[in-house]
């Protein structure tokens, strides 16, 4: 007995010992960067639950893609939910010690530049993405969210169709219909919710199959489907609203603006999906 007792507390030793070892030697696999990119197609992606970021630096800005699971439109494409532009007065991240860096272990992007350290990270039990900033010197900060949906889209392009379920080109207008983007008190509120009055894909579907009879007995994955979220931060206040082109796709930005020039700045961006019967 004590032989087994014995060799079990050397197994243990032993198993325990390899998984330090893993966890020690993941730190050696952190990917780093020490220049920004030239745009989007150089993103460096974390996330948390069902939240994904795609997140990069570009002349001197900061900016990340907001993803979230379940996310599907009324032509049932699964629309990202935005970007986030982050612009500091002192442009730390244009400097030559820039240094960009994923975090495996505690899965979070930490850029570093000109005394300035700035992390980003998901929260796994919350649908929440946390950005932390610190700087030697107090500094402003302008966090923009970015939209395309500004407007309704009319989808005419065949590689845009295939990223819906129709596919191809049919006889009427297939639409990218547009958010509803407002400011609430200090804190900016972005929604797309489905319509209701037009045909989706569901309906298109139901209609196609010869099922029009058994309809109401039939789940509705499209119907009613809103997702959004909300951008806050401490001591910020409402910015401007101004216009920009992207990859040669025009967006509309909404700004918050930090009240003071401040060592330490904190956001989030809160991000909610659900088949609701009612926006509120």
């Amino acid at each position: 007995m004590r032989l087994h007792i014995w060799l079990l507390s050397v197994f243990l030793c032993l198993t325990f010992s390899g998984l330090a070892q893993q966890i020690n030697n993941l730190a050696n696999c952190n990917v780093v960067w020490t220049s920004p990119s030239e745009n989007a197609a150089g993103s460096m992606p974390v996330g948390g639950g069902d939240i994904g970021l795609n997140v990069w630096v570009e002349k001197g800005d900061v900016l990340f893609y907001l993803s979230r699971s379940g996310t599907f439109d009324e032509n049932n494409q699964l629309l990202k939910l935005g970007r986030v532009r982050l612009q500091l007065s002192n442009n730390p991240f244009a400097s030559p010690s820039f240094r960009q860096e994923l975090k495996l272990e505690e899965g979070y992007v930490q850029l570093t530049g000109d005394g300035t350290v700035l992390k980003l990270w998901v929260d796994v039990f919350r649908p929440v993405v946390h950005l932390d900033i610190q700087s030697e010197k107090p500094t402003l900060l302008k966090a923009s969210y970015e939209s395309w949906r500004f407007d309704d889209h009319l989808i005419t392009d065949d590689k845009e169709l295939r990223a819906n379920s129709y596919k191809a080109k049919q006889p009427f207008a297939v639409k990218t219909y547009k958010d509803s983007i407002t400011y609430q008190g200090n804190e900016l509120l972005f929604v797309h919710r489905n319509r209701a009055d037009i045909e989706d894909i569901f309906d298109y579907t139901v209609r196609m199959e010869g099922m029009s009879s058994v309809k109401e007995q039939l789940f509705n994955p499209i119907k009613h489907n809103t997702f959004g979220g909300v951008m806050r931060g401490e001591n910020m206040k409402v910015g401007d609203i101004s216009t920009g082109t992207y990859t040669n796709i025009p967006y509309k930005s909404w700004a918050l603006t930090s009240v003071k020039p401040t060592r330490k700045h904190s956001m989030e961006v809160v991000l909610h999906v659900e088949q609701s019967p009612t926006l509120a």
